[in-house]
């Protein structure tokens, strides 16, 4: 494979695609599907909004506070007020924590790895939910014997 530069990024010899930005390159991912012309305009086409630069942490706030007023808002429009008892917000507060806080880590990991090796961790998401269901909330999510996935019942 021969290289390319271009004054957006280049792809070197062995076909790692580099991008240019204020602190330097970066390596944004691998290309050996054709040209390295043609990976220099996949790859600028999927990364121009790499230009605004917005650091990940101020993303993953504006999305947390954007969803509290979301949801805020349909509690508000609601015709019967709701009650939340102190123990409910509880289960509900340490949760909702941590999901905020793994929103940040994706869009930090997706701002600082290559999508080639964050996006096959984040498939894994929903397994890991499953597994964590079954071990942790058993009972209360009802998954057992009746459930498809469970081993038969001998």
């Amino acid at each position: 494979m021969t290289t390319a530069n271009d004054p957006w990024g280049r792809v070197d010899a062995d076909g790692t695609v580099y991008v240019r930005t204020a602190d330097g390159e970066r390596v944004i991912g691998s290309w050996a599907a054709g040209s390295p012309e043609e990976a220099i305009v996949f790859f600028r086409r999927k990364f121009e909004s790499l230009e605004t630069e917005v650091p990940s942490m101020t993303a993953g706030a504006v999305m947390l506070a954007s969803s509290l007023v979301v949801t805020s808002a349909f509690v508000l429009a609601r015709r019967h007020p709701v009650v939340w008892p102190a123990r409910v917000v509880g289960r509900w507060l340490i949760p909702g924590t941590f999901v905020g806080l793994s929103y940040i880590a994706l869009f930090e990991a997706f701002y600082r790895g290559t999508v080639s090796v964050v996006a096959p961790i984040v498939a894994t998401e929903s397994l890991f939910g499953v597994v964590f269901s079954a071990l942790l909330l058993r009972r209360t999510e009802r998954i057992g014997r009746g459930s498809s996935w469970a081993p038969p019942s001998s």
